[in-house]
């Protein structure tokens, strides 16, 4: 641990150096004319020539990267789907998975468990197993957007024992 500490700290003083270097030659600017009443300088001009093409396009890339995590549970749904799972199927990969496996928020170094449950069909009970010396499930229970409703694990709403967890719909 000390040797990745003393080589992180040579690595941020040399890019503190590459920092401070790169600071120093950069050409000094003049600071604009401050605008009056919020109006911009006369005979200044607009950065972008059609403003409306301008809006819509930082519209659709927000609405793209808006949407990645639904997009990502939707295509998990579907791909278990076609490999003939239903509602409340659990998928245990025996490895970490590669890149075939289309899963937009995966990384290739964990081994994943996942399952979906379509709480309109009414709640859903999970079975946490305990933590024991040869395993431990870490993890989190997600909505759609994958925002956390629960952790599980030895820090999760169970603190690593053996437990049931009751999603109910809103309604």
């Amino acid at each position: 641990m000390k040797k990745l500490s003393a080589g992180l700290t040579i690595l941020f003083a040399i890019l503190s150096l590459f920092a401070a270097t790169a600071y120093a030659e950069a050409p000094k600017m003049e600071m604009p004319i401050d605008p009056v009443g919020g109006k911009p300088p006369e005979g200044s001009s607009p950065s972008i020539a059609d403003f409306n093409y301008q809006l819509t396009y930082q519209r659709a890339f927000e609405s793209v990267v808006w949407s990645i995590p639904a997009v990502g549970i939707y295509g998990f749904i579907n791909g278990t789907k076609k490999l003939g799972g239903k509602d409340n199927t659990v998928l245990a990969y025996s490895r970490p998975v590669r890149a075939n496996a289309e899963l937009l928020t995966a990384n290739d170094v964990t081994p994943y468990i996942g399952g979906y449950t379509d709480l309109r069909n009414g709640p859903a009970v999970f079975e946490i197993p305990a933590v024991s010396e040869k395993a431990s499930l870490y993890g989190q229970i997600v909505d759609h957007w994958q925002v956390t409703i629960a952790n599980v694990g030895p820090s999760g709403i169970v603190e690593g024992r053996c437990g049931k967890i009751l999603i109910t719909p809103t309604d």
